[in-house]
């Protein structure tokens, strides 16, 4: 017996990748790119970039984040930025401070 004839053959069509489980993640939370540097962040965390969070890291952990966590909840509880400095800029962007 051929032991070449047992091995998968690489001559076949290629397949192309699909996005990944975070990339769905996102576009489901409305962020409006994929995976790539020109990615935008969920409205609701521009204001912890605002704030000192870098983008990387804001983006990092809502791509780590189990599906069913909001991106807000996943940066609070990741303790990127503190709940009440978060809710302070914000009171504080909407004039209500």
């Amino acid at each position: 017996m051929d032991i070449k004839s047992q091995e998968p053959s690489l001559a076949g069509p290629m397949r192309a990748s699909g996005p990944s489980k975070a990339d769905d993640r996102l576009h489901a939370r409305g962020s409006r790119g994929r995976r790539d540097s020109n990615r935008s962040l969920p409205v609701e965390l521009e204001i912890a970039a605002d704030e000192g969070v870098f983008a990387g890291r804001l983006l990092a952990e809502i791509d780590n984040a189990p599906s069913d966590v909001s991106p807000l909840h996943a940066v609070l509880t990741a303790g990127l930025i503190g709940e009440e400095r978060y809710y302070r800029a914000l009171a504080e962007r909407l004039g209500c401070s």
